[in-house]
């Protein structure tokens, strides 16, 4: 196995902080899109514009924020109704009441919103009704709704759309998105009784993968690859838990593989493991990093801290998971953190950092950094663009540029 290590850069460019602007109220919800950000908490909702900081609107709602969409020039939020706006001025095109109670109950919900339709359940009796509402009218799409059983997650596979139901027996159904027609549901049996999965995974080509990683039989984790016409398994895998190893924290697919990582920060480490898809023996990899990972394309990076040493290392999922990079810095504050940011990594203290540090997912090179005027106290919601950084952190808005 050939392993490249990269060696970081040795003084990587600044980045600039273009804005440092106070957010009219502290998001409990937050939507990117490519020139503004939509911040939204439990009585109105606002875009910002990235490269001035500036509100571009601000308008009242009603009820607690439940979901925040933004569309190419829509902005959709879920409260007590459903409201879709006008991204360029604000103006309400349309809304939808969704029949809340104060106990929080409503009779509607919103599954997802994209740029085809919004996803809504409604609750008939004791059946839910799966119905498309169309972003610039809210009039439905489907001649029907589809029966479903309280969909916890709609996770896009091409035309279709995988839906996980919370309920019994936990299926996981695929309805095509333009018509509306039920192509079928696959339900997880363990001997003989009904098994929902974790995670419901997907590759940019489609492959639809249902994982366990918390089996009971003491695997690692076990998978099957579902077809999304039917509903129909097309095979199944056990990955064996490696010895000392707790269960994954992560499970994630490439094109190939289906993969799981458990971390040992006692021993600043993990172990990544891997399983074909199409079938064959398992395998694993020690890691020499426990945060993590961030996956970019097909890389997968990871993290250890000792004192104010940071230590990143890039696997590369799709050849068998070899590591392919590796880079070493100092950070202040304390803990670590990794989000994805665009093409790059973004790496900060857990707590009361200031320093961010951009790094590339194929080498672990630090491509840009910059010390922000004050502490970081959460940073959750981070985005980044060629060449461009945005933060949102609590009331502070931030944009670089590098």
């Amino acid at each position: 196995m050939t392993t490249l290590v990269a060696t970081s850069l040795a003084a990587p460019p600044q980045a600039s902080i273009a804005v440092d602007a106070t957010l009219p109220f502290e998001p409990v919800k937050v939507a990117f899109g490519a020139d503004a950000v939509a911040i939204a908490s439990d009585g109105e909702v606002a875009l910002i514009r990235r490269a001035s900081g500036r509100v571009m609107w601000r308008r009242p709602l009603t009820g607690p924020v439940t979901g925040l969409w933004q569309l190419d020039k829509a902005v959709v939020v879920a409260s007590s109704e459903l409201s879709v706006f006008k991204a360029s001025i604000g103006t309400r095109v349309w809304r939808r009441p969704l029949g809340c109670e104060a106990a929080g109950y409503c009779v509607e919900r919103v599954v997802s919103a994209a740029q085809d339709g919004l996803l809504v359940t409604k609750q008939v009796a004791d059946t839910q009704l799966l119905m498309r509402l169309a972003v610039r009218t809210g009039e439905p799409t489907w001649t029907e709704p589809v029966r479903v059983d309280f969909p916890r997650d709609a996770v896009p596979v091409g035309s279709a759309v995988a839906l996980q139901e919370a309920n019994p027996p936990f299926g996981l159904r695929f309805v095509s998105r333009r018509g509306g027609k039920d192509l079928g549901q696959w339900v997880r049996q363990v001997d003989g009784k009904a098994v929902p999965a974790t995670d419901v995974l997907t590759t940019s080509a489609g492959t639809v993968v249902a994982v366990d990683r918390r089996p009971e039989d003491g695997s690692f984790f076990l998978y099957s690859v579902i077809d999304p016409r039917g509903g129909r398994a097309q095979r199944h895998g056990l990955v064996s838990r490696p010895a000392k190893a707790t269960l994954p924290v992560w499970v994630g697919v490439s094109e190939r593989f289906v993969w799981g990582f458990a971390p040992n920060p006692a021993a600043g480490n993990g172990i990544l493991v891997g399983s074909p898809l199409a079938g064959g023996a398992s395998f694993s990899e020690r890691v020499g990093g426990w945060q993590g990972p961030v996956v970019v394309g097909d890389k997968a990076m990871f993290a250890t801290r000792k004192g104010r040493s940071v230590t990143v290392v890039v696997h590369a999922l799709e050849t068998a998971g070899e590591r392919s990079g590796r880079g070493r810095f100092t950070l202040d504050g304390g803990g670590i953190m990794l989000s994805r940011a665009g093409a790059l990594v973004l790496v900060r203290a857990s707590g009361g950092g200031r320093q961010l540090k951009l790094v590339s997912p194929e080498t672990g090179d630090v491509m840009a950094e910059a010390k922000l005027p004050r502490a970081l106290t959460s940073a959750r919601h981070v985005d980044g663009s060629a060449g461009a950084l945005t933060v949102v952190d609590g009331r502070r808005f931030y944009h670089l540029t590098y």
